[in-house]
């Protein structure tokens, strides 16, 4: 009988031992663990779930180094880009300086030095900027995918494009002819520029006949929509020769007085021996004038107004008018002023004038459109596609008009690279948006595993401490056991002798 009462007592007081050491190894090994789920059958529902949230944090994780590594690589394009830039606009500093014809020859060859140098900095840059096997700027780089989250269809696409130097400064180049714009834009047509309307030409402040005629007056109102259009324009220089339908050159001999002969309102005047002396007598007043005389080979007299301003020539209509002396003609003989044109002829009270040529150019296509653009910038309708021969590559400082056309060039290399950066800018805004979601997105989420699967510690430590104290009592209550038991062993061993 004290034997089943001591089995069956012990066993209780074991269990009860067991079971707290039990509460106490699992109090433990959450708190060590920091989850609170010690075995597979610890909330498998819940457990689950925190271990899918576990796998997508690792997903993200992974996108997370993915968008780091190519922010590196964009970063890397996005400062050869830069660096690119600033040659160009350095290069583009000399090709304004050689574009001024005085300069010396040993002046130009030093640019020409400087700008080769530039030229071939600017050719590695896109040849040899790499990252991680990759070359960026040769236009090898093509379309890259990231993977920017953890699940599938999380991705972003992305290119780099074509910096070499074939490819960039090319552009649409269209010129109209000397003295053929007869009309103002807006007078009897209308002109569109790549689908936009110009406004009417006006007067451009310097041309004294002709007001919103002349290429510059042009130029201004075209140049005015340009953020618009993406089109520039520039007004050519104004060159006409002067005189040479009937007997060609004149003897250039005779005087000139006050109101004979004006150019652009201005009175030319002096004792003229020779072609060179009526030159330098036209020169004398071109800071007004805005025109300037030269000799050709021929010995003809050149007249050019560099910014592209009408010029106005006058005759007198006095009886001792002596332009016809100087022109070696008889009075009235009615020959052009103008060399190829009746508007300003050689008779008395003439007056005429004669206009430059407009140029038109663009890092893109120009689409010309309107009623009748021939008639104001002698270009006819229709679509002018980038010219291959004025890419980077074929830029050339030698000459005053070689490095004009190079700063056109170096212009829109500049805008083809901006705008090169300008894309490779967004893919970078646009992946650094993405790691800024990511990181909420797993702070989100680390959020929610902790709050499912974490360790409650207030809850453990409380557990632990009762499973201590549980434990201390078991084995208590072991000790006081085998006292009790063998206190009434001692008291029925007198019974057991008596027997």
């Amino acid at each position: 009988m004290f034997g089943a009462i001591n089995n069956s007592l012990f066993m209780s007081i074991s269990r009860s031992l067991n079971r707290a050491s039990q509460r106490a190894s699992d109090s433990i090994q959450r708190l060590a663990s920091g989850s609170r789920f010690v075995s597979p059958t610890d909330d498998p529902i819940n457990q689950r779930f925190v271990e899918r949230l576990d796998s997508q944090l690792r997903g993200m994780y992974q996108a997370g180094y993915n968008i780091d590594k190519t922010l590196g690589l964009v970063t890397e394009a996005s400062n050869a880009l830069q660096n690119m830039e600033d040659i160009a606009t350095s290069l583009k500093d000399l090709a304004t300086q050689a574009a001024d014809s005085s300069i010396s020859s040993e002046d130009r060859a030093l640019i020409e030095q400087e700008a080769d140098i530039l030229m071939e900095q600017f050719q590695s840059y896109a040849s040899n900027t790499s990252y991680d096997g990759f070359n960026l700027l040769n236009g090898s780089f093509g379309s890259k995918t990231v993977q920017t989250g953890a699940n599938a269809g999380q991705n972003f696409s992305f290119s780099i494009g074509d910096a070499r130097s074939t490819v960039l400064g090319k552009l649409s180049i269209i010129s109209g002819a000397q003295d053929s714009g007869a009309y103002a834009i807006g007078d009897t047509n209308s002109l569109q520029i790549n689908n936009v309307y110009i406004n009417a030409s006006t007067d451009d402040g310097y041309s004294t006949a002709g007001i919103g005629v002349s290429a510059l007056s042009k130029a201004n109102a075209i140049n005015a929509k340009s953020n618009e259009t993406g089109v520039k324009a520039e007004a050519l220089a104004t060159i006409q020769t002067l005189y040479s339908d009937f007997v060609g050159p004149g003897t250039y001999t005779g005087s000139l007085t006050d109101g004979d002969f004006l150019i652009n309102g201005v009175s030319i005047t002096g004792t003229i021996g020779d072609a060179s002396q009526l030159a330098d007598a036209i020169n004398d007043h071109s800071s007004t004038t805005g025109v300037t005389a030269s000799i050709d080979g021929s010995g003809e007299i050149i007249l050019e107004a560099e910014d592209g301003r009408n010029i106005q020539l006058q005759i007198s209509n006095a009886s001792t008018n002596n332009i016809f002396d100087v022109f070696d003609i008889s009075a009235n003989e009615g020959g052009s002023l103008f060399d190829g044109t009746s508007m300003a002829t050689l008779s008395s009270g003439s007056d005429g004038y004669a206009t430059g040529a407009i140029q038109l150019y663009s890092s893109d296509r120009i689409v010309i459109g309107g009623t009748s653009p021939e008639d104001a910038i002698d270009i006819t309708s229709g679509s002018y596609n980038l010219d291959a021969g004025t890419s980077f590559q074929h830029i050339d400082l030698s000459t005053a008009d070689d490095a004009s056309l190079a700063v056109k060039i170096l212009e829109s290399t500049v805008a083809d690279i901006s705008t090169l950066r300008a894309n490779i800018d967004a893919v970078h805004s646009r992946l650094s948006s993405t790691a800024n979601t990511l990181v909420q997105s797993e702070t989100n989420l680390e959020t929610t595993k902790e709050a499912v699967g974490g360790t409650d510690f207030a809850l453990e430590i409380a557990n632990l401490a009762m499973a201590q104290f549980l434990q201390d009592a078991s084995v208590a209550s072991l000790a006081q056991a085998n006292v009790t038991l063998s206190k009434v062993q001692d008291l029925l061993e007198p019974l057991k002798n008596t027997d």
